[in-house]
């Protein structure tokens, strides 16, 4: 009996360390996971950001103009955009109708804010190609919406860089330009003058 008395106290003592070590790895864990919580939550909710995108909501008509050779007179046509918030306001998303070349033309983008990496956020898709263009960038000093990507010329097959500008020249009128980077100068390529409806 008495040889069981120090083990039992060494039972009791080991106990009475371990126990509080265990209350506070479970609080650590709670807090871990509340803190966890909230990065998500700063991630996925929308700001001031995402509210400079609001003055493209809206229908409009378009004016699209677009250059192969800068020398040349460009090719003008007509267009619809319809653009709407999605995703509870987290993207804006266009839609474009047009026609290219007696075709007819179908396109969707969408517009985000990426609170992870600080950038604005595009892709773009229509029925008259298979790629999925990709933008990032930022709102210059000016208000100007600045896109920057890179895509494979279906002519070349070469990649090529590329630089989007868009601004809200009032309420009810936006233009946007697109312009192939190359050998450090800007060749416009397609410009795009929206209307409000």
């Amino acid at each position: 009996m008495k040889a069981r008395i120090p083990s039992l106290l060494a039972v009791i003592a080991a106990l009475a360390c371990v126990l509080p070590l265990t209350a506070q790895e479970g609080e650590r864990e709670e807090q871990d996971e509340a803190a966890m919580m909230e990065a998500y939550a700063r991630a996925g909710t929308p700001g001031e950001h995402h509210a400079y995108l609001d003055q493209m909501v809206g229908d409009w008509e378009a004016e699209v103009r677009m250059w192969s050779d800068p020398d040349a007179e460009p090719m003008v046509m007509e267009a619809t955009s319809a653009v709407e918030w999605v995703m509870d306001g987290r993207f804006v998303r266009e839609k474009v109708t047009s026609g290219f070349q007696g075709q007819p033309f179908h396109g969707i983008g969408y517009t985000g804010y990426n609170n992870l990496t600080g950038e604005y956020e595009a892709v773009w898709m229509d029925n008259h190609s298979t790629a999925l263009y990709r933008y990032s960038g930022q709102v210059d000093d000016e208000g100007r919406m600045i896109f920057h990507s890179e895509s494979v010329d279906p002519v070349s097959g070469e990649k090529v860089r590329e630089k989007g500008v868009s601004e809200f020249l009032s309420d009810d009128e936006m233009v946007a330009r697109s312009y192939r980077l190359e050998d450090g100068e800007e060749i416009l390529t397609m410009e795009l003058r929206y209307t409000r409806k």
